[in-house]
């Protein structure tokens, strides 16, 4: 069969090609060992929600998506705070490649805004400290969470107290690794979040 298609290899692995050409003379035959690789994709991967904050496990690449769109790529980082509610699924690949998509989790968290110049962070890439502004009218308390690139909440101020004159709270990520995390400013079920990155 001259460019043959459709071949299925129904398990990942290292495949041996032969060619054959035929003549009138009869036929000859080269054979080429582990010529062709099949590799695993990924697992499906499990999108874990951590108040507005979608991520999930470590891998090569990412590509989220709003599920009814799967065209318009929204973020490529392994975390994703989306501006609005909505059906959310993520693209994970490897190195070879290989991709497999996420079922889509609902958000349901409203956002107080997804405006950066309400919330800012100084500085910002930083090493050490930083200091996150915000912009929020009539707050008394509110509940900060700091998110790393898992997930997972490493620090929380809660019931903090703000005059009026000053919305801000500076936080110490020395001893954590460098990455991108997540500022979480929560306020009756409603948030304000920011993208911070440690170098």
């Amino acid at each position: 069969m001259q460019n043959p298609t459709g071949i299925y290899y129904p398990t990942a692995g290292s495949f041996d090609v032969t060619l054959v050409a035929c003549n009138a003379f009869g036929c000859d035959s080269i054979t080429y060992p582990n010529f062709i690789t099949e590799y695993d994709v990924p697992a499906i991967p499990f999108i874990q929600v951590t108040g507005d904050t979608l991520c999930v496990d470590a891998h090569f690449g990412y590509e989220w998506f709003e599920s009814s769109d799967l065209t318009n790529v929204l973020s490529t980082d392994q975390c994703f705070v989306p501006s609005v509610k909505g059906n959310y699924s993520v693209l994970v690949y490897d190195t070879n490649g290989c991709s497999t998509l996420s079922p889509g989790v609902i958000t349901d968290i409203d956002h107080l805004s997804g405006n950066q110049d309400m919330a800012f962070a100084v500085p910002n890439p930083f090493h050490h400290t930083t200091t996150i502004h915000f912009k929020m009218d009539q707050v008394d308390v509110a509940e900060i969470e700091i998110v790393d690139p898992l997930g997972r909440v490493i620090l929380t101020e809660k019931q903090i107290l703000f005059d009026s004159s000053s919305r801000s709270f500076t936080f110490d990520l020395t001893g954590f690794n460098s990455g991108v995390y997540f500022c979480k400013i929560l306020v009756n079920n409603k948030s304000l979040s920011l993208k911070v990155i440690k170098e």
